[in-house]
C-alpha cells in the first residue's frame, strides 16, 4: 500500500513506514543497509534545521544602499576632514539614532555625500566602542548639518533607509556578546514560535498615553493566533514595572525571556546611560536578541519600537515581520 509521503510495507503482523522511492521492504543486508541511508538522511536534515535555527540574525540592511553604496569608513578615509558632522544631544538612544539618519540624509542633499563625523563623548557610546563611525572631538560652524528637515523623500523609507544603514555599522563585538547570552542559547534551542515585545514605560508619559500590559499580551495572543502550543516571548523594556507586570500577566505555558543588563534602574533612559557607561552597549545587545524573532508586539509611539518596525523592511519596503502595533492612534503618525 501507498500513501502521499510514505510507503508501508508488512510483514505479517509487523508493518514499518519507509520514504518514497527507498525499497527495503524484506530482510538481509540490503534492507539493513537501506535503513540506515534513511535514517542518516533524516539525521542529516534534523542538523541542519538545528543549524538555521543556532544561525544568528545581523541587523538588515535592504535599503542602506539609498544612502551610499560605501561605507562610512570608506568615505571618512578618503578625506575625514571634508565631511559634516553631527552633534548629539544626548538624549533617548532611539530618538539619538533617528536624528542622526535625518543628519545623514540632509548631508547627502546638500553635498551630494553621506560622509557624517559624529561628536565624541557621546553618552550612548562613551568609550567609542559599539559604531565603526568616523568621529571628531568638535562640530561647529559650517560643518555643522541640521537633524531636522525631509530630505530623502518619504519619512518610512528615509528613517528606515538610514537606520539600517546606521545600524550596519555595530561593531562585532555587540554581536558576539548577544550570542553568548543564555537567553540567545535559549532562543537558538527553541523549536517554539518566538516574540519579541518591546514595554516603553518609564518616563514616556510625558510625551503619549503608556499602553497597558494587558495590550501587550493581547498582542502576542494576536500574532500567534495561528500558532498551536506554547511560545517564547523576548521581552524588552527600560523600566522594571514592566518585567515584573509582564510576568504576572502572561500565562503559565509562555516562557518569557528577558536579558537583564538591558533594564534600566531609574525612570529616564538618559539618565541611566549618565550613570552607566555601558548602558548603549546593553541596549543594543537587546536590540540584536529582539530582531532574532519574525513575530513583533511593539508600540510605535516610542522611538525604539519605530526602529525595530523600520529593521524589518526589505527592499521593496514590506515587512518581513508580522508586527502588533498596541498604539491605536497618534495625531503624528511616523508612517506618513
Amino acid at each position: 500500500a501507498a500513501s502521499r509521503r510514505r510507503h508501508i510495507c508488512s510483514r505479517g503482523r509487523t508493518s514499518w513506514h519507509v520514504e518514497p522511492g527507498v525499497n527495503f521492504c524484506g530482510d538481509g543486508p540490503a534492507a539493513n543497509r537501506d535503513k540506515h541511508a534513511v535514517a542518516s538522511a533524516r539525521a542529516a536534515r534534523g542538523r541542519r534545521r538545528e543549524e538555521r535555527r543556532r544561525e544568528m540574525k545581523y541587523f538588515r540592511n535592504a535599503l542602506g544602499y539609498l544612502l551610499s553604496t560605501a561605507s562610512l569608513d570608506e568615505l571618512a578615509t578618503r578625506d575625514p576632514e571634508a565631511c559634516r558632522c553631527h552633534h548629539f544631544r544626548n538624549g533617548g538612544f532611539g530618538m539619538e539614532l533617528h536624528t542622526f539618519g535625518q543628519s545623514i540624509w540632509n548631508a547627502k542633499n546638500e553635498s551630494g555625500s553621506a560622509c557624517v563625523r559624529v561628536t565624541s563623548r557621546w553618552i550612548w557610546d562613551p568609550d567609542e566602542t559599539l559604531f565603526s563611525l568616523p568621529r571628531t572631538r568638535s562640530c561647529k560652524g559650517s560643518q555643522l548639518v541640521n537633524w531636522k528637515g525631509k530630505a530623502g523623500g518619504v519619512k518610512p523609507l528615509r528613517r528606515a533607509a538610514s537606520i539600517q544603514y546606521v545600524l550596519s555599522h555595530v561593531n562585532r563585538s555587540v554581536y558576539d556578546a548577544a550570542r553568548a547570552t543564555s537567553v540567545y542559547a535559549t532562543m537558538a534551542a527553541s523549536a517554539r514560535p518566538l516574540v519579541s515585545v518591546h514595554v516603553r514605560w518609564g518616563d514616556k508619559y510625558r510625551e503619549m498615553r503608556l499602553r497597558p500590559i494587558s495590550d501587550y499580551v493581547a498582542g502576542v495572543r494576536n500574532v500567534t493566533r495561528n500558532t498551536a502550543g506554547p511560545v517564547d516571548v523576548f521581552l524588552t523594556t527600560e523600566d522594571r514595572r514592566a518585567v515584573d507586570a509582564f510576568r504576572e500577566a502572561a500565562p503559565n505555558e509562555w516562557r518569557v525571556l528577558l536579558y537583564e543588563a538591558a533594564v534600566a534602574d531609574v525612570a529616564k533612559p538618559a539618565q541611566q546611560a549618565r550613570n552607566h557607561t555601558n548602558s548603549g552597549f546593553h541596549s543594543l545587545v537587546s536590540l540584536v536578541l529582539a530582531m532574532q524573532a519574525t513575530k513583533f508586539v511593539v508600540t510605535s509611539g516610542s522611538n525604539w519600537s519605530r526602529l525595530m518596525e523600520e529593521l524589518c523592511l526589505g527592499a521593496d519596503l514590506a515587512s518581513q515581520c508580522e508586527i502588533y502595533d498596541t498604539t491605536p492612534w497618534r495625531p503624528k503618525d511616523w508612517r506618513r
